[in-house]
């Protein structure tokens, strides 16, 4: 019996994270070209929430130089990792 529990609580789940990954919320105004984020000093509670793939293909703004919000979809929504540093070539005797 509790098995069947899972088999409707995990589809549910599924379906919450995958919206949460696909849908990066960025804002902007029909006035300016740009979209920020909510942190940003252009920020204006008139700004209209969109998603981020929309804001790009069919608003066709692009993103602010202060605030650098994201430019493309996240998959995983984990943070994003360092380069690799190379290690420092051998001093020859």
């Amino acid at each position: 019996m509790p098995m069947k529990k899972y088999f409707f609580i995990l589809p549910i789940l599924f379906f919450l994270a995958t919206t949460k990954i696909f849908s990066q919320t960025v804002y902007c105004n029909d006035a300016g070209p740009k979209y920020h984020t909510k942190a940003c000093k252009y920020y204006s509670p008139n700004f209209e929430a969109v998603q981020l793939w929309k804001v790009r293909d069919i608003y066709h703004k692009t993103p602010c130089n202060l605030c650098h919000p994201p430019t493309k979809e996240v998959k995983g929504g984990g943070k994003k990792k360092a380069p690799a540093k190379k290690p420092a070539p051998a001093k020859k005797k």
